[in-house]
């Protein structure tokens, strides 16, 4: 993702990795520790989503030039996406937050999910501007608009990928 002051921010097995101009600055706290995700926050700065290789905790950090910081995490984050209007969106363990320039909006996990406990866990989130698709473990896809949640029959052969388009249309 690309960030306010231009830099690129690519997540690797190596760690966050931050671009700007031909010289890569490496976020020493994220190296090698599993699956990083990045993406720019409504107020200019930059936040992650560390998830470690081994027993799959997680971390939210935020990103001040190459120094990463935990943040607070009530949600106990896994996944999380920038929907086409900037929106960021944080999935975990304990709900859904899309934040956006009207604040914040708090999202129940399905029902299913939620009930399941600590033994499912968010492995791909995708948002567009008024909805959502949540990949879990062992419980598949999940999609959410207008305040419900569905979940779409699978076929076995088919990929499990949603995407939008600037406008927030899948």
């Amino acid at each position: 993702m690309e960030d306010a002051d231009g830099s690129i921010w690519v997540g690797t097995p190596s760690g966050l990795e931050r671009l700007r101009g031909h010289v890569v600055h490496m976020v020493p706290e994220l190296l090698d520790r599993g699956m990083t995700r990045a993406a720019p926050h409504p107020d200019g700065g930059v936040v992650a989503v560390r998830v470690q290789r081994l027993d799959d905790t997680a971390s939210l950090l935020r990103i001040d030039g190459a120094k990463a910081s935990e943040l607070p995490d009530p949600l106990r984050t896994h996944v999380l996406d920038q929907a086409p209007d900037g929106t960021l969106v944080f999935g975990g363990q304990h709900g859904i937050e899309r934040h956006g320039p009207a604040g914040v909006e708090r999202i129940a996990l399905p029902p299913a999910v939620a009930a399941a406990g600590d033994s499912i866990r968010a492995r791909r989130l995708t948002a567009g501007n008024d909805e959502i698709w949540l990949w879990t473990g062992r419980m598949g896809a999940w999609h959410y608009r207008a305040g419900a949640w569905t979940q779409p029959p699978v076929k076995e052969d088919q990929p499990q990928l949603a995407a939008f388009d600037a406008a927030g249309r899948n």
